[in-house]
């Protein structure tokens, strides 16, 4: 038995359709729900999937995987605030058919159970919108301040068109208060 009883073991959805979703992020809002985030199994640089996943009583049952976006890298993370409902799935989102090129979304759901997974996408840095050459890649990391503002870290980096990247990285902070 893994862990001798340390731990728990949950047995969520972990497929939609043919490809298995893989590398949970998981939060626990002030409620009790578990919120899952994870992502398709493919190869490196081919279209995933990004599946969203919660349950309401501590992992028992689980709702249907929803489809959040199609990513081109492995980066989502799930949030909840510490004083409100609210969660957030934060990701890296491709800017072109390249993994090394992305913009950095989030979508919130205020309540926790309704999100708008059509017209809820929130751009934080509109990198391909600019034809800046810094981007985003998986490396993001993101909490809900005691404000109840969304702060978001991710390293930037330097990429050519030509998909090559550069040493070079900067370490950027979006701050959801400003």
């Amino acid at each position: 038995f893994t862990g001798m009883g340390v731990f728990e073991y949950y047995s969520i959805p972990n497929s939609m359709g043919s490809a298995r979703c893989m590398w949970p992020y998981i939060s626990r809002d002030r409620n009790g729900t578990y919120h899952v985030v994870m992502t398709e199994n493919s190869s490196t640089g081919a279209p995933q999937r990004i599946g969203y996943t919660r349950s309401i009583n501590s992992g028992d049952t689980w709702t249907a995987l929803a489809n959040v976006d199609t990513v081109r890298v492995i980066s989502p993370v799930v949030v909840s605030s510490p004083v409100s409902d609210k969660v957030a799935i934060v990701y890296s989102h491709p800017t072109d058919s390249t993994w090394l090129r992305n913009d950095v979304y989030y979508i919130q759901s205020t309540d926790g159970i309704t999100w708008d997974w059509a017209n809820g996408k929130i751009n934080v840095t509109n990198y391909g919108q600019n034809g800046d050459s810094l981007y985003a890649y998986t490396d993001l990391a993101a909490v809900y301040d005691y404000n109840d503002d969304l702060q978001i870290v991710w390293n930037g980096q330097y990429t050519s068109t030509g998909g090559e990247f550069y040493p070079l990285t900067f370490l950027y902070h979006y701050d959801g208060h400003s």
